[in-house]
Order: structure tokens, then sequence, then C-alpha cells
């Protein structure tokens, strides 16, 4: 046995190793059938566990009599929304893999999304069946397309005493759901995963130190229902009883006014919404004061907005979850703002060297990898599974971080998004956490700008906060106070109106690459071309063309020369004090 695996605690929750369908039906069955299940958050209108069972046993009654069976797949294309929980327990209940689709999708992405399950019948709702049926129309494996309404549904429940279960099978064997990895490393690929893996949510949802969720409590959920995250807390809150409140899409005041209106004590957030809860004046005109836990996964969370989070709200608890789409859920968690917490039940993880791929002790960085409940794989992609899961079966996370020796887990980047510059790995989490903390700043990721010279240049493309005035110089300043040379701003920052991200809020850092790289290069080009008309030798130094947005005003900057291009006038001192800063720098290289 390796001695540098870290193990997870037993399982002591007493739930059975059953198929997740038996278990919820089961779990139904004890509550009382008054027991409201699901709240629409802009309608109040409400549907009890009895009534949500016996319209997914309606469901999956339809869905047999259309000749679906274990072998085959059921697409979900759903919003947060009661239709998707009839839909997701209708699967269940009859051991039919359902694959879970991004309600936004666009015809143009459910062609590559519907192609990895080729899934026979798609179900969607009355705001996705416009888009879901465009993209079907031409693809031959769609037989069949269900636009559900849980209102004609409810008045038209037939109730089937003799419906039956299906659990005549090994739940790690199985398939329960297929989710969309998050694309960030390419397109998107389906995760396979069983019934084994979701039972874990059941176990993290009674779990006194993490969700400790009980009869009756009542959960906002503003989470995507087809994210593993999301669907976590939806296993969880079904299998305990608890209301649960959709929330389809983030509106302040909406979502706000839920939460007080409810008395939600558990609110299930990522980093970008812990920043919302900390930073906008909104929060302060609602009735809070029910909130005593906060959940925060899809990202890291920067320790010194956690701390905030946890005086504004007065929390009892901040749990921090991590964990993959291939790992099912979290696999590690804790409440210690500056780490990702230990491993869960159910789970192995270690840290392996980024070259040689051995595994290390305590205090060492390297790849983070996950063992125990995962994926089965990618779906009808063995080649990227082998790529994922190495022969003793952990998974491969893509993040760098180390454990230290209480088994604590902590993360310093992704794998992909280190930035090499002078041979020295930068991670951009951390240069982010810090510029996170400049007054002034709304938003900022940071990447690396290619270089031939030092590989890449960090770069921050930075998002201001309304109405504030803050400069280059002056964020590059106050980066240099806490790190060393090699992890400064060589690449300087760009001011950009958003920063590119996945639904969970993680950065799409390739995609900002290609938006800020293109425009360098395009600038390149039109300095280039410029440096010709004004006879200019055209065989400048490439590696010191730069170009910036200072106040609305492009600097691009070659030898000899620096061509101002102005597309507002600022104050003429901004502009002098720049056109100077660019002329020094030009003279000491």
């Amino acid at each position: 046995m390796n001695k540098f695996v870290v193990n997870g605690p037993q399982d002591t929750s007493g739930i059975p190793h059953k198929p997740i369908g038996k278990l919820l039906m089961d779990a139904f069955s004890t509550f009382d059938k008054n027991l409201i299940a699901v709240v629409n958050a802009t309608t109040g209108d409400s549907l009890t566990y009895s009534q949500l069972c016996q319209m997914s046993k309606n469901l999956a009654t339809s869905l047999r009599l259309l000749g679906v069976s274990k072998g085959d797949i059921v697409g979900l294309m759903a919003e947060n929304s009661a239709e998707f929980l009839v839909t997701y327990l209708a699967g269940l209940f009859i051991a039919v893999p359902v694959h879970l689709i991004n309600s936004k999708h666009t015809p143009y992405e459910l062609e590559h999304i519907l192609g990895l399950s080729e899934p026979s019948v798609l179900i969607c709702t009355k705001k996705t069946h416009q888009n879901a049926r465009k993209a079907v129309k031409d693809l031959n494996y769609v037989t069949t397309v269900l636009c559900l309404d849980v209102e004609k549904m409810l008045s038209a429940c037939v109730h089937e005493s003799n419906f039956q279960v299906e659990d005549n099978f090994d739940p790690e064997e199985q398939i329960a759901l297929i989710c969309n990895s998050s694309g960030t490393t390419g397109l998107p690929k389906g995760v396979m995963i069983n019934h084994e893996m979701l039972r874990l949510h059941f176990t993290i949802g009674r779990h006194p130190d993490l969700l400790n969720l009980k009869i009756g409590d009542r959960l906002v959920v503003i989470v995507p229902f087809f994210h593993i995250y999301g669907m976590g807390m939806i296993n969880a809150a079904l299998f305990t009883g608890t209301t649960i409140i959709p929330v389809d899409a983030f509106e302040p005041d909406l979502f706000l006014k839920t939460v007080q209106n409810y008395k939600t004590e558990t609110l299930l957030l990522v980093p970008t919404l812990v920043n919302f809860f900390i930073k906008s004046p909104l929060v302060g005109k609602y009735d809070l004061s029910s909130v005593k836990r906060v959940v925060s996964a899809g990202d890291c969370l920067p320790e010194e907005d956690a701390r905030q989070l946890i005086n504004k709200l007065s929390l009892q608890k901040l749990e921090i979850g991590y964990g993959l789409t291939e790992s099912g859920i979290a696999a590690c968690s804790h409440d210690n703002p500056s780490s990702i917490g230990k491993v869960l039940c159910g789970y192995q993880m270690k840290v392996v060297d980024l070259e040689k791929g051995h595994s290390l002790p305590p205090f060492q960085n390297g790849e983070i990898c996950i063992k125990g409940q995962i994926m089965k794989g990618y779906l009808k992609n063995s080649e990227k599974t082998k790529e994922m899961l190495d022969s003793e079966g952990f998974l491969h996370s893509g993040d760098v971080g180390y454990y230290d020796d209480e088994g604590y887990f902590y993360i310093s980047g992704r794998m992909k998004d280190l930035i090499k510059h002078k041979s020295c790995q930068v991670a951009p989490v951390e240069l982010e956490q810090i510029l996170s903390k400049f007054e002034g700043i709304k938003d900022v990721a940071v990447i690396g700008k290619p270089d031939s010279r030092f590989g890449e240049l960090p770069t921050a493309a930075v998002v201001k906060e309304q109405g504030v005035e803050i400069t280059e110089i002056e964020i590059c300043e106050y980066l240099a106070k806490f790190v060393c040379d090699e992890k400064r701003l060589h690449g300087g920052v760009r001011f950009v109106d958003d920063i590119p991200r996945t639904n969970l809020g993680k950065i799409r850092r390739q995609e900002l690459m290609k938006q800020l790289f293109n425009e360098y290069v395009n600038l390149a080009h039109l300095a280039a071309t410029l440096s010709n008309l004004v006879n200019v030798d055209t065989s400048f130094d490439r590696d010191f063309l730069s170009s910036r947005l200072y106040e609305n005003i492009w600097y691009v900057v070659i030898p000899k020369f620096t061509l101002t291009f102005v597309f507002s006038m600022p104050s003429p001192k901004t502009r002098r004090t720049e056109t100077e800063r660019f002329a020094t720098h030009r003279t000491e290289r």
C-alpha cells in the first residue's frame, strides 16, 4: 500500500447499498403526504412529495410504453424546475440513464452534446422545446421529443398502484446519469455516473458536519441542476425530505427575496455569488438572519472572501467543497477557508509528481488525484478515459496542490493554467486572490501571454468597479508588494468589460487567451503597417511590441516611435505619464 495516499473516513451512515431509485422511493413512503417537495420561486406553486413521486411514476410508465429500458438513454433539457425533478426520478425508477443537458444550449451546441449519448427520447420544457426541436430535426436517433408541463401533468395525474421500481442490477455497474464535463479542456465529454456514486450524495445530505439537512428544511437552489454540484444537492434534499425552491437564473432581488421569505438556513453558492454577497448593497436590504450555513463549490474561494462572508452573514459554518464532475461531487470538504479540506468518505486522494508521476509526501506540490466513487469513464471515449484514469484507478484532476501532515489539501493552480515565466511556474489563482483585494477591481483573471524570450508573461485582465478610476501602474505596484519578480505582471494589465466564465463561475482561460492574444496580434500587424508608412525599419523587436488600453487610449509602442491612437481624449497628465513610462522602458532595454 502506498504510504502517500490519504484515505477518507469509513461510511457510518447506515444507508443501504441499493439502487438510488429504490432508496428514494422507500424514503418518500415515510414522508407525510402533505410534505412539500418543490416550490416555484416566482409563482409560489408547489408540489408535495406524494404528487412529485406519482408524476414521476406516471412518466416512467409512459417511457416504458415507448419501449425505453435500461439499455437506452433519455436526454433531459430543462431549467431548474419541477419538470427536471420529475424526469430525473422517472429515469431512476426504471434504471434508464438520464443525460443532463444545459437548458441554455443553442441548437449548434446541442448537436455535439446529443451526439455524445444519442438518446432515443429527449425531454424538454416550454422554455427549452424550441431549441430542442431545432436540434433534433436531422438527428435520426431521437425518435421522441416530450415537452413536460407540471401543471397539465398534475391535472391529469393517474395513480398507478402496481408500479414497480427497477432494482435488478448492480449499483456500481449501472449508469444513472450522464453529465457533461466543463469543456474547459476541449469539447464536452459525457461523464458516466453510476448509482453507487449518487448514494454518496445521501450521506453528505445527512451528515451533521456537512449539509445536515432534515425533513421540512427549505433549500433555495440556484446552482444549475444539470451540473453535478446542483445534482448532488438535489439528491441530498430529496432523500432527507427537504423542500426544494429552484431558482433558474440569478436575478438578485428575486433570489434574496426568496431566501428571506422561505427563511432558508443553508445557502448553496459559487465563488462569484459569494463575491456578490460581500459587495452588493442589495444584500443589506433583505433579512437574511435565517442563514446559518453556506456551501461554496465550483471553483476556489479566496480566503479573504470566505472570511468576509462569514462576518457579513454571521455564519455558523462555511463549507467549502472540492471535486470534479468526474468525481461525482465533492471528494474533499472542510470549513477551513485556507484549505479545500480533508478527504470525504468513499474517496482516497494523493498528490503525484508533475513530471515523473510518483506519489509525493506532505507539503510537496503536484497533481491532485482521486480514487473511489468516481466516474465509470467518458461515454464512447475510451481514449480520453485512459488519459484521466491511471493504472491504479486514480482520477487525475489537473489541479495542482499539496496536503499537510494533518491531511488537509490545498490548491495552488491548474496544470494547464500554470504560467511558465523564465522556467518558473506561476499559479494564476495565487495572483488573482491577491488582486481581487485591490479596491476598485470588480473581477480579475490572470493568464500567460506568449513571449519568445521568457516563455510566458503573467498578464491580468481586469474588470473595474463602475465609476472607479484605477491604472495599470497602480495594479502592478500593488501586486509587486506581495510576490517575487517572476510572479509580477510582466505582460501588464488589460482592462476588459467582463471575464468569460462557465455556469459555475470558473474562468474560461483559453477563451480569454484568444480574445486578448488575437487583439495583440491584430495591433502588432497595425503597428507594423504604420511603421512602413512612416519609413520606420520594420525589423523591430517583436518581443518589445506592446499594446495597452489606458483610459480609452491605445498605445502601440515600437522602436524609435510611440504611436498613440486616441479614441477619447484623457487628461493631458495621464497621457504624458504613460507615454513617458514607455519611453523610459525602451531606454532601459
